[in-house]
Parts: C-alpha cells; structure tokens; sequence
C-alpha cells in the first residue's frame, strides 16, 4: 500500500503496463528462490529472517502486477465496456488463479527447493508472455475497428 501510488503513476501506456508485469515475473521468481532457502532445514529465526525478504519481494512483485494488469486492461478495453472487461477479468483469476497457487511446491519434488524454483518459472514465463500477448491484442483491436468503424461507433453511442 505504501509504494502502490508510487508504481501505479509510472504506468501510463500499454508498453510500460507490460514493462511492469514482465518486472513482476522476475520479482517473483527471486522470491521463489529465497523461499527455496528455507528448505534448507534452518532454524526457526533463520527462517524468520529469510522469509521476511521474501514476504518483501512477494509485495513489490503484487504491486507492479497490479499496476500493469489494470492498465492493460483499460487500455484493451472496447470504448464503452472498460468496467465489463475488468470485472471479467478479476472473476477469471479469482476463480482460477487461488488453486493454481495452491498446489504446493512441497508436493511437487521432496525437499521443496525445485518445486519453489518451478514456481517461480512458471510465473516468470507468465509475466514474459503479457507483452507480446498485448501487442497481438491491440493489433487485433485496430484491425476490428478499421473493417468495421461503425460497429465501433455504434456501440459507443
């Protein structure tokens, strides 16, 4: 909450919305890794200690994604249905992303540390993949408004 205002006001277009999301995979992906740490059988304090930073990156990594997802959402968003489009998406990952998140990396691989480091691909490979995504998306919007140009005005009148 303290530096969301701060992240969200440098997301002001499409390219810095992707920017930010592909900068949230990577974040995750160190945070991943200083979760694989405590596989390592620390102690409780030492497990304290590296989670804490951990906790930290998880933070910063919500905060850019949050920043670039709904930028990129308005800015794909047809004229008149930003607010249909946003709440679509929020349903979709409500409902599906808590249970891709929920499968443990502990059950993945004994010891937990490559589950953790899986993870953190998965998610880096998610947040690579929003930029080029996007663009196909604007490009498949302007082309749908250039063959049809009074559809689009129709619905934003």
């Amino acid at each position: 909450m303290l530096f969301q205002a701060r992240t969200a006001r440098s997301v002001t277009s499409l390219a810095t919305a992707t920017r930010e999301v592909g900068r949230s995979g990577g974040v995750v992906l160190a945070s991943c890794a200083v979760v694989a740490v405590t596989a390592a059988g620390l102690g409780p304090w030492a497990t304290v200690a590296v989670l804490t930073p951990g906790a930290a990156l998880q933070v910063a990594a919500g905060t850019r994604h949050s920043a670039g997802s709904w930028q990129i959402g308005f800015a794909l968003a047809r004229p008149t249905g930003s607010g249909s489009t946003r709440a679509s998406t929020a349903r979709a990952s409500r409902s599906r992303g808590p249970s891709a998140r929920c499968s443990s990396p502990r059950s993945w691989w004994p010891g937990a540390c490559p589950g953790w480091f899986v993870l953190g691909g998965i998610f880096l490979l998610a947040a690579a993949a929003t930029k080029p995504v996007a663009r196909w998306a604007e490009r498949a919007r302007a082309a749908a408004s250039a063959s049809h140009p009074t559809v689009e005005w129709a619905t934003a009148h």
